[in-house]
C-alpha cells in the first residue's frame, strides 16, 4: 500500500492520469486519508477539480473520524486551489483563513505557509495582484527556513513573479523566473520549468516582445500537449492568441482562442473559458456570435466577482460602440473600464481606457501627458506612440507647429522601437497595416511648412515607412549573413519542401492557361502542403535569436542627393489622403510636387491600362502582331500626365530613378506617353523599392565573379520559343553555360547560380497573389519558389527573368513587396530585368537578343533595355509586345 502510493506520488507532475489510477488502486485495497488526497491531487493535475475537491473532502472526513485533526488541516489545502478554479472564491478564501490559523496553532508552520501561497493563488485568480504578492512574499519568508526550501521556493518565486508582471514589475518579475527556472531544471522538474517559459513569454508579451511572446509561449504549448496536459497548453493558448491580436493577425487569434474554448467547455473551467470568449470576441467584432461571447465572458466574470477581466470586456465593449459610431456608450464603457483597472492597481490598462476616452473627445493634454508618462513606465510602446501622436495633432490643430513637430517625431521614434522588435515579415506587416498614419501626420507638418529642410525631412519619414524590412534582407545579402537553423528543423523544412516540390511538378499543368495554373497552385493538397510549409517556415523564424533591431537605418537625403549624377532625378511617389504626390531628387536638393492626382482617378486609369494589356493579350494569341493601339495610347498618355508631365520640364535630366507606391509598382513608366512618344525616349528609367535601397545596391562594391553567363531555358507548351531564344544568346555568349530542356533542373541552377556575374533564366512564371513568396519559376524538375530564394548566396551584377509577370509583387503595409523580386534581392542580386505582364513569346525572345547586344557594347541594365525595347518598338510598335520588362535595382 505504502509502495504503491508512493509510486503515484512519483508520478504526479508527469503523468496525472497514472496517478489517478494507482490511487483509485490504492483506495480499492484500503481508505486511507493520504490515498484520498493524493487522488484528489492526481484530479486537481487534470484540471477535474469538483472531482479533486470531494476526494479532499473525503480525505479530511476520514482523518477526523481518525480523530487526527492535524491530518484533517493538511489534506484540504489542496482544496483551495480547485475552489478557486470553480469560481467559489469566497468559499475558498475562508477554507484558506481556517487552514492557516488550524494549522498554525499545532506548529505546522510549513504547511501554514503552504496554505498562504495556496491564498496568494486564490488572489491572483481574482485579479488581485497586489494581495496576491503580499501572500507569496509571507509564503517565501516563512518557507526559506524549511527543510524542503531548495523544493518550495521555486514555486513560490513563480508565482511572485506572476504578480509582479501585473504590477508592472517586469523586471523583477523577469530576475524570478530565470532564478525558478535554473532551480527547476537543476532538479528535473520539467513541467514547472516550461510553465516558467511559458510565464516568460507572457512578460515578453507585455513588455513589447511579441516575437520572444510567441516563441516561448508556442514551445511550452507543445511541451503540455505532448504531456497530455491539454488544459494547461489551452491557458497558453490564449496567451498566444494575445500576442497574435497585438499584431493584427486575428485568423491565427482565433484559430488559438477557439482551441482553448473547446478544452475549457468540456473541462468544465468557467474563468479559462470567459477569457477564450472575450479574446474571440475581440478577433470578429462585427460577427454574429460576438456578443453572445461578451455577454457570456461577462456573466462569469461577474458572479465570480473578477473586477479586473470584466472591466476588459467594458474596454472591449467601449472599442466596438466607437466603431458603430456610438459615442455616448463607448465614453459610458471606457469610463467604467479605468476606473477598474485603476482600483485594481492596472495602471498600464487604466492608461488604455484613457486613450479611449480622449479618442472620443474632447482631447485633454494633461490626461495625455498621464497616459505617456504610465506607458513609458510600463513599457507598452505602441501605446506611448498613439498617446504622443495625440498630442501632436492637438498641438497642430492649436497651431503650435513646432510642439507638434516635437511630439510627432518622438511618436515615430516609439513606433521605430516597437517595430525593431519584429523581424519576422508576416508579423512585422500585419502589425504596420494600421499603424502608418504615424509617419503620414509627421510627413503632412513637415509639408506644410514648405522648407527645403522640412521637404527633406518629410521624404526621410517616408523612407522609414517604406520597404524596411527589404532593405534589411538586402543589407544581410551584402553582409552575408545568412542564419543557421537547428539540425532537426532544417530536415524538417526540406522534407515538407521535397513533397511541396512534387506536389507542385504533379499538379500544375503549363499547358493550361495562367488562371488555371493560379487555381491549381491554391486548391486541394497544395494549399493544405503550403500552409504546413508556412506554419515551419515560422517555427524557423522564431527559433532565431532576436537581434537588436530588425529596421535597417535608411540613408539619409543628402547622401542619396550626392550619389546621384547631375544628368539623374529620383523620383519618389507618395499616396496620402486620396491624392498621389511625388518627391523629386537632385543633385540640386529635394522638392514636394502635391496634386498629382487622386487615388479614384490614377485607379481608374489602371484599370483600363489592364484591360487594354490583356485584350492585346488575347488578340495575339490569335493571331496577327498588328494589334489596335488607340485605346492603349490614349490610356498611357492620360497616365503620363497624372504621373509625368506634373513634375515640370526636368531640364538636363536622361536618367529617372522611379521609387512607386501601392500600385504603381505595376506601372510601365517607360511606356507612358507624352503625345509624341514614350518617356524611354526622354529617359533611361529604373525602377526601385525604395531610395535608400536604390542607393544600398548602387553603392555595392563591384565583386570578384564568374563573369561567365549562366543561361537556363525550359521550352514548354506557350513557351516554344525558349529553345531559339538561348540558342541565339548562346551565339552571342559563347562562353556561356546554356542548359535548355530537361537538363535545366533545379539541381543545375543550385549549382551553376551562385557566383556568376549574370544569370539568365527562360521559364514559365507563376506569380501568387494569395500567396506572393510561393510565386515560382518553373524548372525542368519542379518549382524554384521566391522564398527558397531566402536562404540562397547569389551576388550576381544582373539576373534576367525570362518569364511571364516575374516583376508582379503583392504590396503590404509599409509598401513592402512580397514576391519574386524580393527573393532575388535578398540573396544578393544588384538588378533584375522582370516583367509586368504575360509576355508574347516570340517578341520576348528578339527582345532579349537586343538586349545582350546592349550589354555586350558596355551599357548598364537600364541603359541596355532602353536601347532594345526603342528598337523593338519599331518592328512591334503595341506596348504589349515591346513594354512588358523593366529593371528593378541598380541601373
Amino acid at each position: 500500500m505504502s509502495e504503491l502510493l508512493q509510486q503515484a506520488l512519483g508520478l504526479l507532475s508527469t503523468d496525472p492520469a497514472a496517478t489517478l489510477r494507482l490511487a483509485d488502486e490504492a483506495l480499492g485495497v484500503e481508505a486511507t486519508p493520504l490515498a484520498h488526497r493524493i487522488r484528489g491531487q492526481a484530479l486537481r493535475a487534470l484540471s477535474r477539480h469538483a472531482e479533486a475537491v470531494e476526494a479532499f473532502s473525503a480525505a479530511a472526513a476520514l482523518a477526523y473520524a481518525l480523530g487526527d485533526t492535524t491530518q484533517a488541516a493538511l489534506v484540504q489545502v489542496g482544496s483551495i486551489d480547485s475552489l478557486g478554479m470553480l469560481g467559489r472564491y469566497d468559499e475558498a478564501e475562508a477554507l484558506a483563513l481556517a487552514l492557516e490559523s488550524a494549522l498554525q496553532a499545532v506548529g505546522a508552520s510549513e504547511a501554514a505557509a503552504k496554505v498562504v501561497f495556496n491564498l496568494g493563488g486564490l488572489h491572483y485568480r481574482r485579479d488581485r495582484y497586489a494581495e496576491a504578492l503580499a501572500c507569496f512574499e509571507r509564503a517565501a519568508e516563512r518557507f526559506a527556513s524549511s527543510a524542503n526550501a531548495a523544493f518550495l521556493l521555486p514555486h513560490v518565486w513563480t508565482n511572485t513573479a506572476l504578480a509582479l508582471t501585473f504590477l508592472d514589475r517586469t523586471d523583477e518579475a523577469l530576475a524570478l523566473y530565470e532564478q525558478a527556472r535554473a532551480a527547476f531544471l537543476e532538479t528535473e522538474q520539467l513541467v514547472e520549468a516550461a510553465t516558467v517559459e511559458a510565464n516568460i513569454g507572457f512578460v515578453h508579451h507585455v513588455s513589447g516582445r511579441s516575437v520572444a511572446a510567441l516563441a516561448a509561449l508556442n514551445q511550452a504549448r507543445a511541451r503540455f500537449a505532448e504531456q497530455g496536459r491539454l488544459h494547461d497548453a489551452a491557458r497558453y493558448a490564449i496567451d498566444a492568441g494575445d500576442v497574435y491580436r497585438t499584431l493584427n493577425l486575428a485568423p491565427e487569434a482565433r484559430e488559438c482562442y477557439e482551441q482553448a474554448l473547446a478544452v475549457f467547455v468540456e473541462l468544465p473551467l468557467d474563468y479559462d473559458e470567459a477569457r477564450a470568449r472575450l479574446g474571440r470576441a475581440a478577433t470578429q467584432p462585427l460577427a454574429p456570435e460576438t456578443s453572445a461571447d461578451l455577454n457570456r465572458a461577462e456573466a462569469i466574470f461577474e458572479q465570480q466577482q473578477v473586477a479586473p477581466q470584466r472591466a476588459h470586456a467594458q474596454l472591449l465593449r467601449a472599442r466596438l460602440a466607437l466603431l458603430q459610431g456610438q459615442a455616448d456608450e463607448a465614453r459610458r464603457m471606457a469610463r467604467a473600464a479605468a476606473r477598474a483597472f485603476a482600483q485594481a492597481g492596472l495602471q498600464g490598462w487604466a492608461a488604455e481606457a484613457a486613450l479611449v476616452l480622449d479618442t472620443l473627445g474632447p482631447s485633454q493634454p494633461g490626461r495625455l501627458q498621464r497616459v505617456r508618462r504610465t506607458a513609458q513606465q510600463t513599457g507598452r510602446g505602441w501605446l506611448e506612440c498613439r498617446a504622443l501622436l495625440a498630442l501632436g495633432n492637438h498641438a497642430a490643430a492649436a497651431g503650435k507647429t513646432r510642439t507638434a513637430l516635437r511630439y510627432l517625431r518622438a511618436s515615430v521614434a516609439a513606433l521605430e522601437t516597437v517595430r525593431g522588435h519584429l523581424a519576422q515579415e508576416d508579423f512585422h506587416t500585419a502589425f504596420l497595416q494600421d499603424k502608418l498614419g504615424v509617419y503620414e501626420a509627421l510627413v503632412a507638418l513637415l509639408l506644410e511648412q514648405g522648407t527645403p529642410e522640412s521637404v527633406a525631412e518629410a521624404l526621410e519619414q517616408v523612407e522609414r515607412s517604406r520597404s524596411r524590412l527589404l532593405l534589411e534582407r538586402v543589407l544581410a545579402a551584402v553582409e552575408e549573413s545568412v542564419p543557421v537553423l537547428p539540425q532537426e528543423l532544417q530536415g524538417r523544412l526540406s522534407a515538407l519542401r521535397a513533397q511541396l516540390s512534387r506536389a507542385y511538378h504533379r499538379e500544375i499543368v503549363l499547358g493550361d492557361s495562367e488562371a488555371r495554373r493560379l487555381t491549381l497552385a491554391s486548391a486541394g493538397q497544395l494549399k493544405g502542403l503550403e500552409h504546413s510549409y508556412r506554419q515551419l517556415l515560422r517555427e524557423a523564424e522564431l527559433s532565431q535569436p532576436a537581434s537588436a533591431s530588425a529596421l535597417a537605418p535608411t540613408v539619409p537625403i543628402a547622401l542619396l542627393a550626392q550619389s546621384l549624377c547631375p544628368e539623374q532625378c529620383l523620383v519618389e511617389y507618395y499616396l496620402h489622403r486620396g491624392e498621389l504626390g511625388a518627391f523629386v531628387l537632385t543633385t540640386q536638393g529635394v522638392r514636394f510636387v502635391a496634386h498629382l492626382c487622386t487615388t479614384a482617378a490614377l485607379e481608374t486609369n489602371l484599370r483600363r491600362l489592364r484591360f487594354y494589356l490583356q485584350t492585346a493579350a488575347t488578340d495575339a494569341e490569335h493571331g496577327g502582331e498588328s494589334l489596335p493601339q488607340a485605346g492603349i495610347q490614349q490610356v498611357l498618355g492620360l497616365l503620363y500626365d497624372q504621373l509625368l508631365r506634373p513634375l515640370g520640364p526636368l531640364t538636363g535630366i536622361t536618367q529617372l530613378v522611379i521609387v512607386p507606391q501601392g500600385p504603381l509598382h505595376r506601372v510601365p513608366f517607360h511606356a507612358l506617353h507624352d503625345g509624341t512618344g514614350p518617356a524611354l525616349e526622354r529617359w533611361e528609367l529604373t525602377l526601385a523599392p525604395s531610395a535608400s535601397l536604390w542607393h544600398t545596391l548602387q553603392q555595392r562594391p563591384r565583386l570578384a565573379l564568374d563573369n561567365r553567363l549562366l543561361l537556363l531555358g525550359v521550352p514548354e507548351p506557350g513557351i516554344a520559343q525558349v529553345a531559339q531564344e538561348l540558342a541565339q544568346l548562346t551565339a552571342l555568349l559563347p562562353d556561356a553555360i546554356s542548359v535548355c530542356g530537361p537538363e535545366a533542373t533545379l539541381a543545375t541552377f543550385l549549382q551553376h547560380a551562385p557566383g556568376k556575374r549574370l544569370l539568365h533564366l527562360a521559364t514559365h512564371g507563376l506569380f501568387r497573389a494569395d500567396n506572393p513568396l510561393f510565386s515560382g519559376l518553373r524548372f525542368a524538375d519542379g518549382w524554384l519558389l521566391a522564398r527558397d530564394l531566402y536562404g540562397m548566396r547569389l551576388d550576381a551584377e544582373l539576373v534576367t527573368l525570362s518569364a511571364c509577370r516575374t516583376g508582379v509583387s503583392d504590396v503590404a503595409p509599409g509598401d513592402e513587396l512580397f514576391g519574386l523580386v524580393r527573393g532575388f534581392l535578398a540573396a544578393g542580386v544588384k538588378s533584375l530585368a522582370v516583367s509586368l505582364w504575360p509576355a508574347d513569346d516570340t517578341a520576348t525572345a528578339r527582345l532579349m537578343g537586343l538586349f545582350y547586344e546592349a550589354l555586350l557594347a558596355g551599357e548598364t541594365p537600364s541603359a541596355a533595355l532602353r536601347r532594345a525595347q526603342t528598337t523593338l518598338r519599331a518592328e512591334l510598335p503595341h506596348p504589349y509586345y515591346w513594354a512588358p520588362f523593366c529593371v528593378i535595382g541598380s541601373r
